[in-house]
């Protein structure tokens, strides 16, 4: 399969359509995301103040940040809302006690199988061996 042909696909860190090839989030890694904000998320580390990161670890910019009660960890809300959906990123916002998707995969295993993102990730996994073996 080349990138072509892939079916198209929505990164899950910046929400545009892709027909590329998709890598595995490098912490959600049931996530798909497009080369472009690999990229992004590899520029350097992630900093933190008072004992959180200040970028979201999903998408690797700033914004509006929901910190994790139980790590270091912060994700911005558009990057909770597109992947875990509007109504769950509301009451995130509101709650006292707050887990992150990495700590609490549920939400996000959800979204995974809706969108059936194993399936895209595993034909990702193929079309990189066929390229490796094509070379």
């Amino acid at each position: 399969m080349d990138a072509a042909a892939f079916p198209e696909w929505t990164c899950s860190g910046c929400g545009s359509a892709e027909t590329s090839v998709p890598s595995p989030h490098p912490v959600f890694r049931q996530a798909p995301v497009c080369a472009g904000c690999l990229r992004v998320y590899h520029l350097g580390e992630f900093t933190k103040i008072d004992g959180h990161e200040v970028y979201c670890r999903w998408c690797g910019n700033g914004g509006e940040l929901l910190l994790c009660d139980r790590c270091p960890r912060a994700l911005c809300v558009d990057c909770v809302d597109r992947n875990a959906g509007s109504q769950y990123a509301a009451t995130a916002a509101e709650t006292d006690d707050w887990a992150c998707l990495a700590c609490d995969a549920a939400p996000l295993g959800r979204r995974a199988r809706s969108e059936g993102w194993r399936a895209l990730l595993d034909g990702a996994k193929k079309a990189r061996a066929q390229r490796q073996w094509a070379a």
